[in-house]
């Protein structure tokens, strides 16, 4: 006799519809979800620029190398304090993560 398994009830739809590849994260949770993966996106580019593995910069923050990875993916927010120091270590300000962020200009000439 075949073994079927039990219908999927609606927690298993809701994380089924949540699993996602490491380099694109769900859009649908909403706009400050994209600011997280825009911010990662430009912490790995300066990263990668000077040529930093993620262990080194983990290091330099005092964090694991997997955090690293779930703040470049978009995964983890970086706070206030968090991004300063990523910004001190990469040798930029925290406004390099705002570049090219739609209303980033206005909110930086409003501050």
């Amino acid at each position: 006799m075949a073994r079927t398994s039990p219908a999927p009830d609606g927690a298993d739809l809701a994380r089924e519809r949540l699993i996602v590849s490491s380099r694109d994260p769900p859009r649908a949770l909403g706009r400050s979800f994209a600011i997280d993966i825009h911010i990662g996106r430009r912490l790995r580019r300066r990263r990668r620029d000077l040529g930093l593995s993620q262990a080194a910069l983990a290091d330099a923050i005092g964090v694991r190398f997997q955090q690293i990875q779930k703040y470049e993916s978009g995964l983890n927010k970086l706070s206030a304090a968090r991004l300063w120091g990523v910004a001190t270590a990469l040798g930029v300000t925290p406004n390099f993560f705002f570049v090219g962020l739609a209303g980033a200009e206005a909110l930086a000439e409003d501050g």
